[in-house]
């Protein structure tokens, strides 16, 4: 744990610093806070670096350029005199091993701008491992969800154009930066999907476990009440990046199926107040259920997933068996519920 969270820190401090040599631009003035600092965490009405929407904290960025002018935090109601144009959460998980949906883990710091009618960036610095290509038109959609840009780069380069061409003040000059950086982000989808998918949108969501039936999605998960509780499992950070994912991906209303979550854990957790799980569950387009939820489960299939509830699922020999038969036992879930066995109450 205290390793992960000094891994954390230096990639902040990494991150911090490169935003720091881009610095103020025109009248772009640039709010970052290096050195361990926890301002960031304040609302940006408080002249931190967080944001949020509907009274929801989504957590902080590492930095945000702003403007000397007024403006009303959505998140804190307060006015102030900054502000905020574009708000940057970076990350060097791709150069320290995340390949899968840990990539997905600060997509919401960024949202929290976005809804705010800031421009979001999430900058993951380009490593070994590949971006996950599906996040980039996630944002994309988002960005046309809520009339609000949200980019994905892997270079800094990037970054730095972008802030210096809206110094400019040149409109032209700055939507084709922003035109450059969509096309890499639909290339970054369009690239794999269509090789690895042949462009089939419902193999790609069979893929993501989504089930996809007339008048109805449901996205399946194996998040727990450990995931959301203990510090290790960071908060439910991924589990909201899968649930945000679907959300953006299908643009569609849904259910976010969590099989070893129980009714009475549902009702615990709404008690924490956990902003991961306060930004799932106050969610328009998507709505949490559980096994109970569901008329037809077979007593034998609940009670073999059920077993399962606590224990991990995959990082060991043992973990690994457990995934082997949860991948069986979702098999069948997800055939009952196709076939119409199994359906929402």
């Amino acid at each position: 744990m205290y390793q992960s969270i000094s891994m954390a820190n230096k990639s902040d401090e990494i991150i911090k610093r490169e935003l720091l040599d881009i610095g103020d631009v025109g009248n772009l003035k640039l709010r970052v806070f290096p050195g361990g600092s926890r301002e960031d965490q304040k609302h940006w009405g408080d002249g931190g670096l967080s944001f949020g929407y509907d009274n929801i904290y989504y957590g902080s960025c590492d930095g945000a350029w702003y403007l000397e002018k007024e403006w009303q935090d959505p998140l804190s109601k307060k006015a102030c005199h900054q502000a905020p144009v574009f708000a940057v959460e970076g990350t060097l998980a791709l150069e320290r091993g995340s390949a899968g949906n840990a990539q997905y883990q600060r997509f919401f710091h960024v949202l929290g701008a976005v809804l705010s009618g800031v421009t979001g960036i999430y900058y993951l610095r380009a490593g070994k491992d590949a971006l996950r290509y599906d996040m980039p038109k996630a944002a994309l959609n988002a960005s046309e969800m809520h009339k609000i840009d949200y980019l994905i780069i892997n270079d800094i380069n990037d970054l730095r154009k972008l802030i210096e061409s809206c110094a400019t003040e040149n409109i032209k000059k700055y939507q084709d930066v922003v035109t450059d950086i969509k096309r890499k982000m639909e290339d970054c989808f369009k690239n794999v999907f269509d090789k690895r998918f042949k462009g089939d949108l419902e193999k790609y969501f069979t893929s993501r476990s989504i089930i996809r039936l007339p008048n109805i999605n449901i996205k399946y998960l194996g998040g727990n009440f450990r995931n959301f509780t203990e510090g290790s499992q960071r908060g439910g950070h991924v589990i909201l990046g899968e649930f945000l994912m679907a959300k953006y991906i299908l643009r569609e209303p849904f259910y976010f199926l969590l099989p070893r979550l129980l009714p009475e854990e549902v009702k615990q957790l709404d008690k924490y107040h956990k902003k991961e799980w306060l930004v799932l569950r106050n969610d328009k387009m998507g709505k949490l259920i559980t096994l109970d939820d569901l008329d037809g489960v077979n007593p034998k299939l609940k009670k073999l997933i059920l077993s399962l509830k606590n224990q991990p699922l995959g990082g060991s020999k043992q973990g690994g068996k457990a995934k082997h038969k949860w991948g069986i036992l979702m098999k069948r879930l997800d055939k009952d519920i196709r076939q119409g066995i199994i359906k929402i109450k």
